[in-house]
């Protein structure tokens, strides 16, 4: 049976809308939620090749991790995307899975006319995908 994950639309958009703001490399950031809702933690990518690879950048991503504390929120997700590819993990996101129990959403740039957004538990080993259900706020 496939796990179903849901996101809110409005965090959905955020996430579509950075792609889409830099479509000619790959965005990453930080998807908590809390009892005040969910947030979007926006971190720079610091990979050498930004067109292909995402690296975050160690003192924005101690930052998003400091401010979801403060907040009392707990991490959800890690997201980022993919201008060129599928929004499939590719061997590089494998090798570099921090934190296996948050959800890796990838967003894609590679489709016409329609983003694309999925859902996948990725550990050393490999990936899963869920079913990712995008609800009204």
């Amino acid at each position: 049976m496939t796990e179903t994950v849901t996101l809110p639309r409005s965090t959905a958009i955020q996430l579509m809308q950075q792609a889409q703001n830099r479509p000619e490399e790959e965005v990453c950031g930080l998807i908590a939620r809390g009892d005040d809702g969910w947030r979007v933690y926006p971190v720079a990518n610091a990979a050498a090749d930004r067109t292909r690879t995402f690296d975050m950048e160690a003192q924005a991503l101690v930052r998003a991790q400091r401010a979801m504390r403060e907040r009392g929120q707990t991490l959800w997700g890690i997201y980022h995307s993919h201008p060129q590819a599928a929004a499939e993990p590719s061997a590089a996101d494998l090798e570099q899975v921090g934190y296996p129990e948050a959800v890796q959403i990838i967003i894609s740039l590679d489709i016409r006319g329609v983003l694309q957004l999925r859902a996948w538990r990725t550990d050393g080993a490999g990936a899963r995908e869920l079913r990712l259900e995008v609800r009204d706020d």
